[in-house]
């Protein structure tokens, strides 16, 4: 049995295989995210971004591990993913349309 493939057919009338474009279900591109909106931290000046640059995407149903080590931006990420911390306009997508932001 094979995997899925990107094509659609109309069985029946010997039409060519049409092409699918397939977009992501979920996708960020150089999604940044500070604690605080960038607001002033103390004698420190600015909190630093918890996410840098980051870039994926992922399927229906796709299985992700995410790894890293204490403060590396796991949980950060997992919370901008599932809805619970707002981005930039464009930095994610589900289904090719803006998600997770502040509405202007």
């Amino acid at each position: 049995m094979g995997g899925l493939d990107n094509t659609v057919s109309d069985s029946g009338n010997g039409a060519a295989p049409m092409e699918v474009e397939q977009v992501p279900t979920l996708e960020c591109k150089g999604l940044t995210y500070r604690y605080g909106g960038g607001a002033y931290v103390g004698a420190r000046g600015f909190s630093e971004p918890k996410l840098i640059d980051v870039s994926c995407s992922f399927a229906a149903g796709s299985r992700v591990l995410v790894v890293g080590g204490n403060g590396a931006g796991k949980s950060t990420l997992l919370s901008v993913l599932g809805g619970k911390k707002m981005v930039d306009r464009d930095q994610c997508k589900i289904l090719g349309k803006a998600a997770f932001h502040v509405a202007a």
